[in-house]
This record gives C-alpha cells, sequence and structure tokens, in this order.
C-alpha cells in the first residue's frame, strides 16, 4: 500500500466514524422529550449560541490549525463532538445546553483541520483522488447514520437517548483514529517549504525563502511571513471574476443553508409534532444524502460548460431553492415538507460541488484551504447575522413558519442577484498593440466574462504574465496567425479550455474576424449574457491601424448588433454613437477631455448639453467643423452628458488614472 494511501484511510475513518451521528436527525425531539426543553428554548437560547462560536472561532482556528500542523486541531475536533454527546446525555439545565453548544461551534470551526490535513500530508498529484476520498467518507457516514437511525426509530429498537449513546461511541472511535493520524513537518503558511514550493509572486517582502530558515525564524517572523503568503494569496484568487463569481454563491448560499439545515427540526416538530405518531426524519437525511453523492458524482464526471451557463444555472437554482422553502414554511403536511427539504439540500450539495470544483480550478492548490476557509467565513458572517435577526431571543424571535418565509426570500433576493449579473457581463478582446498601463489592463481582463486574444495580441498577453502572473488565460485565441510567436501559441493549445480558432480570410483584419467568432459564441450563450465588448488598443502607435480598429466600430453595427463596442486604452475610449438620442452619465471618473467626431460622413444636425461647448442643430463635417477638446461644463452638476445626433458619430474621451477614476 502506498504512503498516501495509508493516509487516506486513517482519514476517512476518522471523517466517517465522526459523520455517523444517528441521534442527529432526531436532536430536537430528544431535548424536548427526554430533556424537557421546550422549541422555543432550543430555537431562541440554545441554537444560536453554537452559530455565535463557530463564527467566533474559525478565523483562529484556520490559523491555529496551520501553526500546530493540522493533527492536534482533528483531535480537538475530535474532543469536542465527545464533550458535545457526554453532556447531551448526563447534563441538564440550561447552563448545561449552552457548553454543549458552544462545544459542537468549535467541533464545527475545527473540521476545516480535515479538509486541509490532506493538502499538507500528500503529493500534489494525488490531491483529486484523496478530496474525493474524504468527501465520499463524510457522505457515507451521513447516509448510514441516516438509515440506521430510522430502521432502529420505526422498529422500536431504539429511543432517542439511545441513539445518542450510539452517537457517542462513534465520536470516541474517531477521537481514537485521529490520535493515529501521521504528524506534519510543514503546513502552508507557517511551515512553508519553500525550497521546493516557490508561490508564484515569490515570497513577501524580506523573506528570502528555503526551508532550512524555518528553523531559525523566531514566531513574530513567521506571523508576518504567513500573513504575507495570506494575503498574497487571497489577493490573486479573488481577483480572478470568475473564482469570485463562484465564491459569491458559494459564500450567500452556504450562509441559509446552513440557517435551514439547523432549524429544520422545529419546523418539522411545528407541521408534525414527533408525539402524534412515527417521523421519517432520519429517513429524509439519509435519501437527500444517497441522492447528493450520486449526483454530485455525475456532476464530476459529465463537462457541462460552465462558464456559459454558470449564472443562468445558480439563479435557477437559487429560484427553486427559495420556491421549495417557502412551500415548507406554509404547507401543513409533513410529507410535502420532506420533499421540499430533498429537493432543496440535494440542488445544494450539487451546485456546491460545482462551485468548489470551478473555484479550484481558478486558484493554486496551496490556496485551496484558504480560499474554501474564507467563503466558509463570510458564510459564517451572514449567517450569524441572519441568526441573530430572525432566531435569537434578542432578535425578532420568529417563529418557525416565518423563519422559513425569510429564508425562502433570501434565496429568491440571491436568483434575482444573479439574474441581473447575466446582465452585466463583459467581453474583453487585446489587441496586438502595446499595453502602456499594464496593471489597470490586468485588473480589466481577470472581470471579464470572456476573454479573447487577437493573433499578436497573445504576445502582449505573454509579456504581461512575466509581471502578473496571476493574469487570467484567454478563452479564445483567434487570427490568421501570422504575428504570434509559436511557443506562444504552444502553451495556448496545452490549455484544454482555451479554444484556438484560426480564420484565414484576408478580406478582413483579424480584429473584425475576432468580432464575427464572439457573435457566434454568443448565439450559444443565455439571451443579453454578454451586453459589452471592449476591444483594448492603445490610441497611439501606427495611423493605418487606428484607422482600422475604428472602421471596424462601423462593421460591428452589423455583425454584433446585440452589443455595444467600445475602443479603450490606458487613458481613453472611444465609440460609436448611431443616430438617435444617447444620454452619457459619467459619475465620479474624471474626463479632461471629450470630442465628437464625424467619422464615415458627415453628421448634417447634432445638438448636445452638458459640454462646455455645446451644438444646437449644429453640423459636423472634416473640413467645416470638428468637436475636439471640448469639456463637460462646470455646472454640470449631474455630469450627465446628452447627444441627438442624425448621422452615426464617433464619441471619444480621456479618463484619468485608474485610482483617479
Amino acid at each position: 500500500m502506498e504512503k498516501w494511501h495509508l493516509i487516506s484511510l486513517v482519514l476517512c475513518t476518522f471523517g466517517f466514524f465522526k459523520e455517523f451521528r444517528p441521534s442527529e436527525p432526531f436532536v430536537t425531539e430528544y431535548l424536548i422529550d427526554f430533556k424537557n426543553f421546550t422549541k422555543e428554548t432550543i430555537v431562541q437560547v440554545a441554537y444560536p449560541i453554537s452559530t455565535y462560536t463557530y463564527f467566533g472561532t474559525l478565523p483562529i482556528v484556520f490559523l491555529v490549525t496551520d501553526f500546530m500542523r493540522y493533527k492536534a486541531v482533528i483531535i480537538i475536533e475530535g474532543l469536542a463532538f465527545v464533550g458535545t454527546y457526554i453532556l447531551l446525555l448526563f447534563g441538564n439545565g440550561i447552563h448545561s445546553l449552552r457548553i454543549l453548544e458552544i462545544l459542537y461551534g468549535i467541533a464545527s470551526s475545527t473540521e476545516v483541520a480535515y479538509y486541509t490535513y490532506i493538502y499538507a500530508k500528500v503529493d500534489k498529484e494525488t490531491y483529486k483522488k484523496v478530496t474525493s476520498h474524504t468527501y465520499t467518507a463524510l457522505l457515507v457516514g451521513n447516509f448510514i447514520a441516516a438509515i440506521v437511525s430510522q430502521l432502529l426509530v420505526s422498529a422500536d429498537l431504539m429511543d432517542y437517548e439511545q441513539l445518542t449513546y450510539l452517537t457517542l461511541g462513534s465520536v470516541t472511535i474517531a477521537l481514537i483514529v485521529a490520535c493515529f493520524l501521521p504528524s506534519v513537518k510543514q503546513s502552508v503558511y507557517f511551515h512553508r517549504n519553500t525550497d521546493n514550493d516557490q508561490p508564484l509572486e515569490g515570497p513577501p517582502d524580506g523573506d528570502e525563502g528555503g526551508s532550512k530558515e524555518n528553523l531559525t525564524l523566531s514566531l513574530g517572523q513567521k506571523i508576518k511571513r504567513a500573513y504575507g503568503y495570506l494575503w498574497k494569496d487571497c489577493k490573486k484568487a479573488y481577483s480572478d471574476a470568475y473564482v469570485l463569481k463562484w465564491s459569491i454563491w458559494w459564500a450567500i448560499s452556504s450562509a441559509c443553508y446552513i440557517q435551514v439545515t439547523s432549524y429544520v427540526q422545529p419546523l418539522y416538530e411545528e407541521i408534525y409534532p414527533s408525539t402524534d405518531e412515527e417521523i421519517y426524519n432520519g429517513g429524509v437525511d439519509a435519501v437527500h444524502t444517497f441522492l447528493s453523492a450520486g449526483l454530485a458524482l455525475g456532476v464530476g464526471y459529465v463537462s457541462l460548460p460552465w462558464r456559459k451557463w454558470g449564472e443562468p444555472f445558480l439563479c435557477l437554482m437559487s429560484f427553486i431553492q427559495g420556491a421549495a422553502l417557502i412551500v415548507m414554511s406554509q404547507t401543513h403536511e409533513i410529507f410535502v415538507a420532506y420533499a421540499c427539504y430533498i429537493v432543496f439540500r440535494t440542488f445544494y450539495q450539487v451546485m456546491i460541488t460545482v462551485a468548489s470544483a470551478e473555484v479550484a480550478q481558478g486558484i493554486s492548490q496551496d490556496s485551496y484551504g484558504l480560499i474554501f476557509g474564507m467563503n466558509r467565513f463570510i458564510a459564517l458572517t451572514i449567517q450569524t447575522i441572519l441568526t441573530f435577526a430572525v432566531a435569537d431571543e434578542n432578535g425578532f424571535s420568529l417563529n418557525e413558519r416565518d423563519q422559513f418565509v425569510v429564508y425562502g426570500t433570501y434565496f429568491g433576493l440571491l436568483g434575482i442577484l444573479f439574474a441581473v449579473v447575466t446582465l452585466l457581463t463583459l467581453c474583453l478582446i487585446l489587441l496586438n498593440q502595446p499595453v502602456l498601463n499594464e496593471s489597470f489592463f490586468v485588473e480589466l481582463w481577470n472581470k471579464a466574462k470572456l476573454r479573447i486574444l487577437v493573433d499578436g495580441g497573445g504576445n502582449r498577453w505573454d509579456k504581461i504574465k512575466t509581471t502578473f502572473p496571476d493574469i487570467s488565460y484567454p478563452h479564445i485565441v483567434s487570427g490568421d496567425f501570422d504575428s504570434i510567436r509559436p511557443h506562444v501559441l504552444e502553451q495556448f493549445k496545452q490549455q484544454n479550455e482555451i479554444r484556438i480558432i484560426e480564420t484565414l480570410n484576408q478580406d478582413e483584419t483579424d480584429f473584425t474576424k475576432a468580432l464575427r467568432i464572439l457573435q457566434e459564441e454568443l448565439s450559444s450563450l443565455p439571451q443579453t449574457q454578454v451586453a459589452q465588448v471592449v476591444a483594448y488598443c492603445e490610441s497611439s502607435g501606427r495611423f493605418d491601424q487606428i484607422m482600422a480598429n475604428i472602421e471596424t466600430l462601423f462593421h460591428a453595427v452589423t455583425i454584433a448588433p446585440s452589443v455595444q463596442l467600445f475602443l479603450m486604452g490606458s487613458t481613453s475610449i472611444t465609440w460609436l454613437l448611431p443616430p438617435g438620442l444617447h444620454q452619457i452619465q459619467f459619475g465620479d471618473v474624471v474626463v479632461p477631455y471629450c470630442s465628437l467626431i464625424p467619422v464615415g460622413s458627415p453628421c448634417s444636425s447634432i445638438t448636445t448639453t452638458g459640454l462646455r461647448w455645446n451644438l444646437t442643430n449644429g453640423k459636423l463635417e472634416f473640413g467645416y467643423l470638428v468637436s475636439t477638446s471640448n469639456e463637460i461644463a462646470a455646472e454640470n452638476v449631474d455630469r450627465v452628458v446628452t447627444v441627438n445626433n442624425s448621422e452615426p458619430i464617433l464619441w471619444s474621451m480621456e479618463f484619468g488614472s485608474p485610482t483617479d477614476s
């Protein structure tokens, strides 16, 4: 057996037994029937404590986990679970309940060690395999626990208290197994082996690297260096718009998901009190766990274009989940509530699997634990606010049904958010011209929904990558490839997600041909998914190329009529105003100068407002009058300019530096 197999086996055994908690589906019923707590005390006093503890300890636990090199924190997780169930069995009174909720919150926060231990202990080549193993162990533990609990309760072989004893035995085994985990000599941040694993951007300032130096660094120096790595990894990951989008959904949806799973049993009690007849909470948990595992596994083997369909899919799933929660809040039929809960949890598990995979593809492997932990911490922050607002006795203390109305509305708003995101996406095209302000370009490029390199633009991208290694890869590289260097093109060909499209037609520029490719791409996307296209090209250099780019603005009207095309450089932006009335809003953007230029044909009638030098039914024509070096009027406090033109006219404006705008 290979070493990583043994490590994975021990870790998965721990994961299985810590998740094999058959009392979990019936814990609310146990507290009511055996400990004589009221439902209001459980919901408004006890449950919020574990949320607050989880939230308060997670940031500290993440750093302590890395500093203590994982194993000790995994053992602490086992101890916290054992303490929780000892108090659940033998404790009495509200104070005991509060302490066990604190211990449960600590057990939840220390779970981060379970997920990150493996990345510090095995080689990167086995990351995917051991990740699948550890997640599967949790799901199997959950599934078997749910099946066993329901069978034992339905057959009257065990009551809720006896199930709790069974759970205590399982988490005790998990604690014993944790003691056999191999120790870790290095960690991602405090004890990084910099001899063989230099971060892409180099070590933080003042750190020469080298694992031997780790032995001589003081605690203060280790903390300073660790925070340097943390900041760089965070900045690099979240500067990618794609990673940021999935992380936003991950955090926002997880917040309410945790809230729903924490308070669903009190809702069951409201709909169908456990003292009436037999309940099937365990069976429900078994069904959704089985479906979640099967569908999540299937998603992993089915290749779907998530970059195209991500936002609409997240929007649809959020609406369905919201509807399921609203139905749960109103129904008086327990099996309707069960069915809606299965839909809610299954859809979440499938989409969180997709989100995890998509985020993981966009970040370095060393950042997995950090970014996943950050997303979870943001989720907990939102969940803590939710808990205080709707459940805590110091907040609104809503009843169970009203709480689930809030949760359903929450997911509905999340769906609306991603519906809006689909309308506010950007495509960026890099042409074969020098990029004068590389940092500004990289910021814009990484935020783009669709990124296209046009022939020699690939050389420009490759040059920028030497200074900004966190720049995102393009989605499409197109052109006749007479300008792009062979080794650069080969680099792109080795990336499976990049489409290489050769266009040999010499009757059009590579830019114009790229627009045709873009239009084909848009036809396969949801409607209005990309509403704005920016071609990044400086307005300097060869005059013939400048004019060719302007001419492409006219072609864009017919080639890609559904989008607005802009020519943008480091300090200026230009676009075509078709005939009609236009309103240009500047907000806080610094605009030293702007121009109206009649390219292609005269503009026989034009009227403007908001400029220093306005036109009223004026005429613009080369050889007659061209409006250049104009300005926004000083008295134009709203910073809005209107242009009403009879023929197409070019609007161009200078804008301030990125720090100004």
